[in-house]
């Protein structure tokens, strides 16, 4: 599954999990296609090197792939957060009224039994998401499907 992930820029990221799908997907070059068998263990990203399972194929928005190690992906980079839409639309309101995110919180808490669209959202912030929101807030975030 991609997903996207920050270090200075958005990036989509998946880790490699040795399936043929991934291979195609790829376009990965294969050592087994020439000894007559399809995907061997050992793939290579053209440019990057061997892919193992579990390293990291990044994608940035000209569509190049880069090749990461777990380790070094896990040191370097932040899942962004995945939101529901009331709180797409909540962090986007208060971005374009330019208020900070400190104020929106309290306004939020202050209104929270006002609306339902509020109630809903300082729901999910409050009781689930609090570390979330800061991130989605200040880098970015993913809508829920």
């Amino acid at each position: 599954m991609i997903n996207k992930y920050f270090n200075g820029a958005i990036v989509n990221a998946e880790q490699f999990d040795g399936s043929d799908a991934m291979v195609d997907k790829y376009e990965l070059a294969d050592v087994g296609t020439m000894l007559g068998t399809h995907h061997s263990s050992k793939v290579y990203l053209p440019g990057s090197g061997r892919v193992d399972v579990g390293d990291w194929i990044l994608t940035d928005v000209f569509n190049h792939h880069e090749l990461t190690s777990d380790n070094c992906f896990k040191s370097k980079y932040i899942k962004l957060p995945v939101i529901i839409k009331e709180v797409a639309d909540w962090i986007e309101l208060g971005k374009s009224k330019g208020i900070s995110l400190d104020t929106a919180l309290m306004i939020i808490m202050a209104a929270r039994t006002e609306s339902p669209d509020i109630t809903n959202v300082s729901k999910w912030i409050w009781h689930y998401h609090m570390a979330d929101i800061a991130i989605a807030w200040t880098i970015g975030y993913e809508l829920e499907d």
